[in-house]
């Protein structure tokens, strides 16, 4: 507890007056050094005996914001206005309103007498309106601790509820009989059993098992709803109008599962004042299972009021003795509880139909969050196909410019895989001329295997190899004509040089090397003769003229079997005639 006089949040706060006792903590008078005024410091001490942790009081802290920050944004005529909470080490703090008055639990024990009907259910409206405007809020906020200590009444006669015990989730449980170790026991006169359920040993809860059923046992179970904050109101009111402590839930309960009468009195029996029609109202709200109280405040504020135009009308009626007052007022009673029946009925439905609308937008958020999901998985697969194929492209892109700048030739060796034939045995050198490496490649296009039914392509081979063997023959008349290796010279001298290739059937390749003439500068070479002329006699008054022939070691020369032969584009074959062999 502290001590008068002591400052608190860095000095802003200093405490005046030990305001009350509450049972969860204590209420302080203080004296805000800011604004200068008058204010009420509610402390939350929780269980302040045991020892916590850092990390278990900073979750505890968090948590009390996470409330006190909803608390701040009540604003209603009926309830106190929260407008700063802080913490202090291991306790927290709100800052509520303060205003002239007392608490209805001083009126009580100072009044010798129960408050009048008038004002009773002047407060009870006003308080049924401030529970609509918490209830109505998603989710709704339940108070959990209505009682007389919980109400200010304000020099101006209006009620004022503390709202410093409300918890922003709906579904967290509070249960002040076992939760606090300064619950005041009076404070279980005014809680329905859901509320202290879970305080009540394991023996006592199997006995109340035994006479629920499930389905009245599923609902005790649930955690405080709206009917909790009724049978608290209902029992508040009880106790201002009666001037009694309502009997608490728990000994109501184990009386009726023994088959004894309910020990709670009807009010209008300890009051005579209190007229039936309210007592019923109140006796609805303070039943024992959740399920056969109010629905909501609202249908109690408005059975409540056409229980006081009731009361005022059957008191006209007794005034006029227009009818028995008592049968009066048992039809009209019954008529109202017809129509309460009905309206809960109807509410029960609403609700009924508002959780499965509620399931029905649960469910389809979750199918569209699904579906988002799935088209969102889509689109990154393609854009990963995407991505993927540009990456392709890009590559292709490289590997081609890369053969462009650096191109591989591809070739087989041109090695020939027959045997090189040993100069001993070569023939004697012939004049000619091989320009390129690939002559055989032509020689094997001019001498190709003509088609089968070509009858002039196979004349021509025959005649060209005629003039051929023809040709030899002469060349070796011509050798053993020769005298000296000169005149032989002089023949080849005068023999016409040709610039183009020569056709060497392949049968001679082998044999045959490889012969460069090389002439001197000089020296020019005769004009070309017939080939008649190769068989006359030399003139004698034509200078002979014996050009330097340098002949060159003869070299295997290499081919390309033909199996590897580099295969060059088909070509159309020439025709040649027998003039052109003559002349070549």
């Amino acid at each position: 507890m502290l001590a008068i006089n002591e400052v608190l949040q860095q000095g802003r706060y200093r405490i005046v007056n030990h305001f009350r006792q509450s049972g969860k903590g204590t209420v302080y008078q203080a004296f805000d050094n800011v604004l200068e005024t008058n204010v009420l410091l509610k402390e939350n001490m929780g269980n302040s005996r045991k020892v916590i942790t850092v990390s278990q009081m900073e979750k505890n802290n968090s948590a009390f914001a996470n409330e006190a920050k909803v608390l701040t944004n009540i604003k209603h005529e009926s309830i106190l206005d929260v407008r700063d909470y802080f913490s202090e080490i291991d306790r927290q703090y709100l800052v509520l309103e303060y205003t002239d008055g007392n608490d209805l639990s001083e009126l009580l024990k100072n009044n010798e007498d129960s408050f009048a009907l008038a004002d009773v259910t002047n407060w009870a409206d006003q308080l049924l309106n401030a529970l609509n405007y918490l209830h109505s809020h998603i989710p709704p906020i339940i108070h959990r601790d209505i009682n007389p200590q919980n109400l200010r009444l304000t020099a101006d006669g209006k009620i004022k509820l503390f709202a410093f015990e409300l918890s922003k989730n709906s579904d967290e449980k509070v249960n002040p009989a076992i939760s606090n170790q300064n619950f005041i026991p009076s404070a279980l006169h005014y809680l329905p059993l859901e509320q202290i359920w879970d305080g009540l040993d394991s023996a006592t809860q199997r006995v109340i098992n035994n006479s629920y059923d499930e389905k009245s046992m599923r609902i005790l179970e649930k955690t405080a709803d709206v009917r909790s904050d009724i049978y608290a109101l209902g029992a508040t009111l009880y106790h201002l109008l009666t001037g009694q402590f309502p009997t608490d839930s728990l000994e109501r309960s184990i009386d009726i599962l023994e088959g004894k009468p309910d020990p709670l009195p009807v009010p209008h029996k300890i009051n005579s004042n209190i007229p039936p029609e309210i007592s019923e109202v109140l006796m609805k709200a303070m039943e024992i299972k959740r399920e056969d109280r109010f629905f909501s405040v609202v249908i109690m504020r408005q059975v409540l009021r056409t229980a006081l135009v009731r009361v005022k009308e059957r008191e006209a009626q007794e005034v006029s003795g227009i009818a028995d007052p008592i049968e009066s007022t048992s039809a009209e009673n019954q008529e109202l509880e017809a129509k309460c029946q009905l309206a809960e009925q109807k509410r029960l439905e609403a609700e009924e139909e508002q959780k499965r609308q509620q399931e029905l937008i649960r469910q389809q958020l979750l199918e569209a969050k699904a579906q988002k999901l799935k088209a969102a998985q889509l689109a990154a697969e393609l854009e990963k196909q995407r991505v993927e194929q540009a990456a392709g492209e890009i590559k292709n892109k490289e590997s081609l410019a890369s053969a462009i700048q650096h191109p591989v030739v591809l070739a087989a060796p041109l090695v020939s895989t027959k045997p090189i034939p040993s100069p001993s045995i070569l023939p004697k050198p012939v004049k000619t001329s091989v320009k390129s490496d690939h002559s055989s490649v032509e020689f094997n296009e001019l001498f190709a295997t003509p088609p089968k039914n070509n009858k002039v392509w196979r004349q021509m081979s025959a005649i060209a190899v005629v003039l051929i063997l023809i040709g030899g023959g002469i060349v070796g008349f011509l050798f053993l004509q020769t005298d000296s290796p000169n005149q032989l010279n002089q023949t080849l001298a005068d023999a016409p040089v040709s610039t183009e290739e020569k056709v060497i059937p392949e049968s001679t390749i082998e044999a045959v090397p490889v012969l460069k003439v090389e002439s001197t500068p000089e020296i020019k070479a005769a004009p070309t003769p017939n080939l008649s002329s190769a068989f006359t006699e030399t003139q004698p008054n034509q200078p002979t003229v014996q050009p330097t022939v340098k002949i060159k070691s003869p070299s295997p020369r290499v081919e390309k079997p033909a199996s590897s032969a580099i295969k060059s584009p088909p070509k159309k074959p020439k025709t040649i005639t027998v003039e052109d062999l003559i002349n070549n």
